[in-house]
């Protein structure tokens, strides 16, 4: 089994309800409250919204005109954790830095947006000198190449002066563990909102909610409120039912769709998606590794054995 291969992101009523919430909160620039119990998929779904994972991952060039490598991911939706330790000026710090790689995103895509024309330029210069390196330079080929040198340092200022002009294009920061902020760096958080015309989430578990309502200041600028639920068992039996197939192995062909193995498997996880990923993909290992052909109700608890999965 290819341990190694990446669990497609599966869409939700939880996660689209979600990304909903968000929506109202970047375009209205409002605060928003997500809360919810750990493992039911707030921080995979907000690293999915914000395309994170994709602009953690995006190299940053030297030259600032990258040849070869597009920026696949725009975003101008922030996603910031906060740390176990955290003061004021550290959460600023942390979250100037991630909306500085923001605007860095949007300029290597300007950067390889206008490449093209430059690397045109630059290969006539280029034809031009080797041939000077053989046989020297005609009167004609010099004036071409004194035409194209300010060709290309004209195109130079001026795509820097537009470069200049790509300003932070942050319209929505979503603040993951909110709940470790301490009062003063809730109120950081704050007035970050305040001097920016941007949206603001905060992530917590249940209870968050309360506390902040402790803070006037800060909760008279919440808007919206939203609770992040555990998924329901239809919709359980929906995603088992997709394209969804741990470390490559097709579970539904079998066993999976049984009715008893479902509401076993449902039983164990409580609609907690972490679990459920976890569980499903280890029973997935177990068949893979014992060249099993169906799932059953035994093999289940053998899987939940092997992780440590509370059951009430």
């Amino acid at each position: 089994m290819n341990s190694a291969q990446e669990t497609p992101f599966i869409e939700t009523k939880e996660y689209r309800q979600f990304a909903e919430f968000c929506a109202i909160c970047d375009s209205e620039k409002r605060i928003g409250i997500c809360y919810g119990p750990p493992g039911v998929g707030k921080t995979l779904s907000a690293k999915k919204l914000a395309g994170w994972d994709s602009a953690r991952d995006t190299t940053y060039y030297v030259n600032r005109y990258p040849t070869k490598t597009k920026v696949s991911t725009l975003t101008s939706i922030l996603l910031y954790t906060a740390q176990v330790a955290n003061s004021p000026a550290q959460v600023k710090q942390s979250i100037d830095k991630l909306r500085d790689r923001v605007r860095s995103i949007h300029i290597d895509d300007f950067d390889m947006t206008a490449r093209p024309e430059l690397d045109e330029i630059e290969s006539k210069m280029a034809a031009i000198r080797a041939m000077q390196a053989r046989r020297g330079l005609s009167t004609r080929a010099f004036k071409e190449l004194q035409a194209l040198t300010q060709s290309a340092y004209s195109l130079r200022r001026r795509l820097e002066a537009q470069r200049v002009k790509i300003v932070d294009p942050t319209s929505l920061i979503i603040v993951d563990e909110a709940d470790r902020l301490k009062d003063t760096s809730l109120e950081q958080v704050r007035d970050i909102y305040d001097r920016g015309d941007i949206g603001l989430v905060l992530i917590g578990m249940p209870g968050i909610e309360k506390r902040l309502a402790r803070y006037p200041q800060l909760y008279s600028r919440v808007g919206l409120v939203h609770r992040f639920r555990k998924i329901s068992d239809e919709e359980m039996r929906l995603v088992l039912a997709d394209t969804w197939q741990p470390g490559g192995i097709d579970l539904r062909n079998r066993g999976l769709s049984d009715p008893a193995i479902l509401a076993e498997i449902y039983r164990i996880t409580d609609g907690n998606f972490r679990t459920l990923h976890r569980l499903v993909a280890e029973i997935a290992r177990l068949v893979d590794l014992n060249h099993l052909r169906r799932v059953t109700t035994e093999l289940i608890e053998i899987a939940r054995d092997g992780l440590v999965i509370g059951v009430d």
